[in-house]
């Protein structure tokens, strides 16, 4: 992991078909923020285009506040989203909360690509 100004950047390789978990941990100067009031919103797209997968903690789903009080967030893509994706397409992705106030809170960013279950014979 990197970070690109104060924001960690990432890169993660999934197998297609197969369901992503991702914990998503929200800390401010090292110490867990409250998620309370909170919702946690991401987004990847293929590089260039916009609206692949877009998951949150409210009215979408797919991310879920698994510990508000120690800021602990879990984003589950289904394999059923994943299995109808391009292999080795790089997606760009954000993940980013507003709080309660509605103010925007960059979390993380990088790059999700998805590869075919490979097989090595020795």
């Amino acid at each position: 992991m990197s970070t690109q100004g104060q924001v960690p950047f990432v890169e993660i390789e999934r197998v297609i078909g197969t369901t992503v978990v991702i914990r998503i941990p929200v800390k401010t100067g090292g110490a867990a923020q409250s998620l309370t009031g909170a919702t946690v919103y991401f987004e990847a797209n293929p590089q260039g285009t916009t609206g692949a997968l877009t998951y949150d903690s409210g009215g979408v789903g797919g991310i879920s506040i698994t510990n508000a009080a120690g800021g602990i967030a879990t984003l589950t893509i289904p394999a059923s989203a994943t299995s109808s994706l391009t292999v080795k397409t790089i997606y760009d992705f954000d993940i980013w909360m507003k709080n309660a106030a509605d103010e925007r809170y960059p979390l993380c960013r990088g790059t999700l690509t998805f590869l075919l279950n490979q097989v090595t014979i020795v």
